[in-house]
């Protein structure tokens, strides 16, 4: 099992720029627009970790999401885009002895278990 740490901006990246010669004026006129959902809410995120068969295990923090998976930080990077193809996030695997800073014990823990590098995490 490897630890991935998931970040990410909540909003979605904007829509690639349409050039108006390219959309007939019958479409415009006559479809209705499509509303996009401009924030994505960590619940959201969560919500769809649970679903995957993949992720064996996650713990939320504040601004981030450990995922405990044995796929591949590119796999669970292509069906979170896929599932949520404007949101900005990134995928970084967790080595616990190159990490430092502050954090909860609880989630400190939960890296150095889930971590196949077991290091001084703690």
């Amino acid at each position: 099992m490897t630890c991935y740490m998931m970040t990410w901006q909540g909003l979605y990246a904007p829509p690639p720029p349409q050039h108006q010669a390219q959309q007939p004026l019958v479409n415009l006129l006559v479809s209705p627009p499509v509303e996009v959902p401009t924030v994505v809410d960590r619940q959201d995120i969560l919500n769809y970790l649970d679903k995957m068969p993949e992720v064996a295990n996650w713990r939320a923090s504040t601004g981030a999401i450990f995922i405990v998976t044995n796929a591949n930080g590119m796999y669970l990077s292509t069906k979170i885009h896929e599932a949520m193809p404007r949101l900005l996030f990134a995928i970084v695997p967790i080595d616990s002895r190159q990490m430092w800073g502050w954090s909860d014990p609880d989630t400190w823990k939960f890296i150095a278990q889930a971590s196949p590098l077991q290091g001084i995490a703690g």
